[in-house]
């Protein structure tokens, strides 16, 4: 079950993204063009560049992450930590595994958060909740996939042996139920949850259905700006925030009928 619904999000986020309907519109107008229906090849390519010039001019994707990112804006964290679990997937796998060096990606803040928090909370242990989504894993051949995010954590000065890793997980929710299994239960005391600011509401249902209602939010990585800026020509800057919410708004959907 757990695999069908892996693979099931990953086709539809495949679906989903803005580069799939371009590309899905010039078959269509291409089709069209085969068989000598000129007036629909037109109405797609119009379509088609109008779709261009909004999602490179206007600041779609971030209005939709703004209000994701809205419900949870950043806080102090509790003065009692007992431990903390951020999730992953911001470790940059196959770059890192080419090249011999640790890489990060845009979601950094998580690994630099959990790192802070750890460090003035010298007694929280610490759950790094990583694993891969992708549907080719970095571990061919045999091959372990790279603890960079754990390595990076003891580089800045956490303890080895206060961090649990989990390197199993492909979604959410397998982040939720594989950190209450790393514990051994719902550990007690105060637990921090550390994520990305629009991902955090479907992280935080996904723990409660684990069984771990009453973890910390700990919000970072915010991705939304000062809208008057973001008028700007640029559809590589646009359609990565807009993917991103989209993909979030829909995991919210999918997580809620399956009760994940």
């Amino acid at each position: 079950m757990d695999s069908a619904f892996f693979l099931l999000a990953k086709l539809i986020g495949f679906a989903l993204q803005a580069e799939t309907w371009i590309a899905a519109g010039l078959v269509v107008a291409f089709r069209a063009v085969w068989r000598g229906r000129r007036r629909l090849a037109l109405r797609m390519l119009a379509g088609l560049l109008a779709l261009l010039v909004t999602l490179s001019l206007l600041p779609v994707g971030e209005v939709m992450m703004a209000r994701l990112e809205a419900r949870y804006p950043p806080r102090p964290a509790p003065p009692q930590v007992d431990g903390i679990v951020v999730l992953g997937w911001f470790e940059d796998f196959r770059t890192s595994q080419k090249w011999g060096v640790a890489q990060l990606n845009y979601a950094a803040e998580r690994l630099t958060a959990a790192a802070e928090l750890a460090l003035a909370h010298p007694q929280a242990r610490v759950v790094m909740a990583g694993g891969t989504a992708r549907l080719m894993p970095t571990r061919a051949a045999g091959q372990p996939l790279p603890a960079i995010g754990r390595d990076a954590l003891t580089a800045l000065g956490v303890a080895p042996d206060r961090i649990l890793w989990d390197d199993q997980s492909r979604n959410t929710a397998e982040n939720a139920r594989n950190s209450v299994a790393i514990l051994d239960g719902v550990p007690q005391g105060t637990w921090v949850l550390v994520t990305s600011a629009f991902h955090m509401d479907r992280a935080l249902r996904s723990f409660a259905a684990a069984g771990w209602p009453d973890i910390t939010p700990y919000p970072v990585d915010y991705r939304s700006g000062v809208l008057r800026g973001s008028f700007r020509w640029s559809l590589s800057a646009k359609i990565e925030p807009l993917n991103t919410a989209i993909k979030e708004y829909v995991g919210r959907i999918g997580y809620w009928l399956t009760g994940q």
